[in-house]
């Protein structure tokens, strides 16, 4: 948990981003989305260049060499956006040619997605990137390798989705994956480690989806909750 009482909470709490550690640590994400996500429908509203991408990506390795981390994690937001900027430029492209590719074809792209993805975990310390600390990796090779990454999984994803069961399952996870991100931190800090399993990954991971799913389940009862946790009209 945030340790330090008084004003040091108060300003670990005000100041957010990096200074959000323990139960409270995945909350920096909350304010860079919300950053992120406003600039980027100003740039699709704009029909800014595509060379704009370029420059956010440079802004945003420059930002690594910040001495001190920004208020939310602003300096975050221009890589960010290029994230989502990437991602949007993929579903348009790469997503919809995947969906309509034949059984055979995919099974090929899977196969050729696990040897990428091994690829990747055998050397995922050189390439690991963290957003919130401001560490992006490897130049470049880390931001090329996510994107192939994020392709790998929907590959996955649409090979799973013939799965009627498996995919009906996931489908009601990937709902609750806002509530299990913002709960399953509290979930390990707050009962695990007074249990003494904060160790147990198995246990640590059940847990955190698990618990995090009852409450969603329990938020989706309350009309309050689902309009102003969930963010659902009805």
């Amino acid at each position: 948990m945030i340790s330090g009482g008084g004003k040091k909470l108060l300003f670990r709490m005000i100041y957010g981003g990096y200074y959000l550690q323990g139960a409270y640590g995945v909350f920096w994400f909350i304010t860079v989305l919300w950053m992120a996500t406003n600039l980027f429908n100003v740039i699709l509203y704009r029909k800014y260049s595509i060379w704009l991408l370029t420059a956010l990506i440079a802004i945003g390795y420059f930002a690594e060499l910040l001495p001190t981390p920004l208020p939310w994690n602003i300096h975050v937001v221009p890589m960010a956006v290029s994230y989502i900027w990437i991602g949007f430029l993929i579903n348009k492209s790469v997503q919809v040619g995947l969906q309509e590719m034949r059984s055979p074809s995919l099974i090929a792209y899977f196969m050729i997605a696990v040897l990428i993805m091994t690829g990747i975990y055998i050397f995922r310390h050189e390439l690991t990137l963290n957003m919130k600390y401001n560490d992006y990796g490897l130049p470049l090779l880390s931001l090329v390798c996510s994107v192939i990454s994020s392709i790998s999984v929907a590959v996955f994803a649409i090979l799973i989705a013939k799965i009627g069961l498996v995919a009906k399952i996931l489908s009601f996870i990937g709902d609750a994956s806002m509530v299990i991100m913002f709960l399953h931190q509290a979930i390990k800090f707050i009962f695990l480690t007074r249990l003494g399993l904060e160790e147990n990954y198995v246990i640590v991971i059940l847990s955190g989806i698990l618990l995090s799913l009852a409450v969603y389940v329990l938020m989706k009862q309350s009309n309050l909750a689902r309009k102003y946790l969930l963010g659902e009209a009805r």
